[in-house]
């Protein structure tokens, strides 16, 4: 299961641990920019997915990719960035 997110404090990661802690479920968290998603970062995120039952992926928000990769960026608005992240890497939740 897979679940993106974006911004400095998403909600719903809290619930999401609180949720499965003590049911045998294992969690695990990874973040980037993901501006312009190619096969690296697909095989990445697919070699965490297969570590864990439930990963949450955390995207820079636009104003932090611009600030980390300069003002032509991002390629890509973050929300667009979710839903690629979000259709390119299989089982999913919303």
């Amino acid at each position: 299961m897979i679940r993106a997110v974006a911004g400095t404090h998403p909600a719903g990661v809290g619930e999401i641990v609180e949720r499965v802690t003590g049911c045998g479920v294992s969690l695990a968290a990874t973040g980037g920019c993901f501006d312009g998603l190619h096969d690296g970062h697909l095989a990445f995120l697919r070699q965490c997915m297969s570590l864990c039952d439930h990963l949450t992926v955390f995207l820079n928000t636009d104003e932090s990719v611009r600030s980390l990769k300069g003002a032509a960026r991002p390629l890509h608005r973050v929300d667009y960035r979710l839903i690629a992240c979000m259709q390119r890497c299989g089982p999913r939740t919303p």
